[in-house]
């Protein structure tokens, strides 16, 4: 996708070129490098830097984690009230 919008990258070797981007993004799932490409495209004009693209997949991780703790703390708080007595209610 990122050839699609921004071209061939300049550079001289594009097999150490995309070996950086692979170091640099290892460890992170699909969905989220999905996502992280998402903001480049929308945010960025040119290729970005490995780095570059490494923090918006943190930003991207950071904030479906977030996502998660909040769902939880909201599923928590539901099951709570689902076990209260009447008395307790009031």
């Amino acid at each position: 996708r990122l050839v699609t919008m921004f071209g061939e990258p300049k550079t001289d070797d594009v097999g150490v070129f995309l070996d950086e981007y692979a170091r640099v993004l290892s460890g992170f799932e699909p969905h989220i490098l999905d996502e992280a490409i998402k903001r480049v495209i929308d945010n960025e004009t040119f290729w970005p830097r490995p780095a570059e693209l490494r923090k918006h997949a943190l930003a991207v991780a950071e904030r479906l984690q977030a996502d998660k703790r909040r769902q939880s703390f909201i599923n928590d708080k539901i099951a709570q009230r689902r076990t209260l007595s009447d008395e307790e209610r009031a």
